[in-house]
């Protein structure tokens, strides 16, 4: 299409090419009706598409004005008109002068934590945005997002995306998106589903945290395989980061994060890297993880002032005992209640280490040998209504924190386990889940696991 004297539908004034991609040419024009600067997707079909096959693009075109039309979100781009001019169908979207999270990286490196943490929340919005309205985005990639030089995030190029109520318009076969950023099941001929989309997610803050992408071989055979086989490395993110990157990246899409998990974890990792900062609105996730023991410990920069008189309902069921419950492969498997109605019931003095790996009596000083401590404490002080949620994100902060611990071959000398407070209990103000650490071997700790 030449731009020279180009009006689209007699409004948009072509100005020049911006783009391009496999699905089309993306041009810069003028709306003359409005006043107003556009960026206008033309529908060109890859070379040596069949002819036959134009339909089938064409309406996948207009899926992605629908599709895009209908999502309400500051992360997503915004469409305002779909146009079929001269045998050719264009698409007219809100222009975003930005460069993507690709350029960005590429040129910059690793983005600070604070970044990745807000390009994670403004894409897990979008993405539950269009989740919600049925529509998996099915190419999330660092190409696809925009970064604002006010860090406003946007997600384009629906293109690709498949309405969970339409028809495949692919045909058989056919896996569209990029390799790099496809999820596992995707590759095992999977339909896409909102959990593939929360894969692709991990991989992209990977890419944004790390400075490079999890599984970029030189061949895309070969990066396919890695996505089937590989675990991604981290070494960038640490602490919840790491959690959030490593749990969307989770092969299995059962036991993936979902997408309230990775925003609980993107709460605390924020709270944790800006620790002054106040909520402007009351949350409703947990807060950040806060350290108890005798003395006041410091956590990072933090340093948590200890709540006096705090008295702990638990009880004395020996489920702490090692010999009898060993280490579960899950730490959902170890978490359990304590309250007047909990799998703990006893009364316990406000402190860490306990002799007995049942709690059963409180030792003053951690420097003697003892059982079990309580190693983290994860407050939901600020939540007005018991958190239903906690019995999941508790045991995963309690997994973040158990593997900071600096004890040399700690995953086998070590077990760790949680307590949620029931409802009884969380009425009666305990607002805490407790991170419980004993022995493997059901031998005695000496001092305090987790420093002072």
């Amino acid at each position: 299409m030449s731009t020279q004297s180009r009006v689209i539908n007699g409004r948009y004034h072509v100005v020049r090419e911006i783009g391009r991609g496999g699905m089309g040419i993306v041009w810069l024009a003028e709306d003359q009706t409005m006043g107003r600067r556009v960026a206008i997707k033309e529908l060109v079909p890859p070379h040596g598409t069949d002819p036959r096959d134009r339909p089938v693009l064409e309406e996948r075109v207009l899926r992605e004005a629908r599709t895009a039309g209908r999502l309400s979100d500051p992360g997503i781009v915004t469409v305002h008109d779909v146009v079929h001019q001269d045998g050719a169908t264009f698409i007219v979207m809100e222009l975003i002068d930005a460069p993507t999270l690709s350029e960005v990286v590429r040129q910059g490196g690793p983005l600070p934590v604070d970044q990745v943490l807000k390009i994670a929340e403004q894409l897990l919005s979008a993405l539950e945005t269009a989740h919600a309205a049925g529509v998996v985005h099915r190419d999330v990639k660092p190409s696809n997002v925009m970064i604002g030089p006010n860090g406003r995030v946007r997600l384009t190029d629906f293109g690709i995306a498949q309405s969970i109520e339409d028809p495949r318009l692919t045909k058989s076969g056919t896996l569209m998106g990029s390799p790099t950023y496809i999820s596992p099941e995707r590759l095992h001929g999977e339909e896409a589903v909102p959990a593939s989309d929360l894969w692709a997610l991990g991989a992209t803050l990977f890419f944004a945290a790390e400075g490079y992408g999890a599984y970029e071989r030189s061949t895309t055979a070969a990066s396919i395989a890695a996505v089937l086989t590989e675990r991604a490395e981290v070494r960038e993110a640490h602490g919840p980061l790491k959690e959030l990157i490593m749990g969307l990246l989770e092969p299995d899409p059962k036991v993936r994060l979902n997408a309230a998990q990775a925003r609980r974890l993107i709460d605390r990792a924020r709270r944790g890297s800006n620790p002054d900062t106040t909520p402007a609105v009351p949350l409703t996730r947990a807060l950040p993880v806060e350290r108890k023991s005798r003395r006041a410990l410091a956590i990072g920069a933090i340093v948590v002032v200890l709540l006096t008189a705090t008295t702990l309902v638990l009880a004395l069921t020996g489920v702490f005992s090692p010999k009898t419950n060993p280490p579960a492969a899950n730490p959902m498997q170890d978490t359990k209640s304590y309250g007047p109605d909990g799998d703990i019931t006893r009364d316990l003095q406000d402190g860490s280490c306990y002799n007995g790996a049942d709690l059963a009596e409180q030792v003053e000083d951690c420097d003697q040998e003892h059982d079990a401590e309580i190693f983290e404490h994860i407050s939901y002080a600020d939540l007005a209504e018991y958190p239903d949620y906690m019995d999941t994100d508790a045991p995963s902060a309690c997994a973040g924190r158990f593997e900071e611990l600096t004890v040399e071959n700690r995953d086998s000398v070590l077990r760790f386990r949680t307590l949620v407070p029931t409802r009884a209990a969380w009425d009666g103000a305990q607002k805490e889940a407790l991170c419980v650490v004993t022995k493997a071997d059901g031998g005695k700790l000496t001092g305090a696991v987790a420093g002072e």
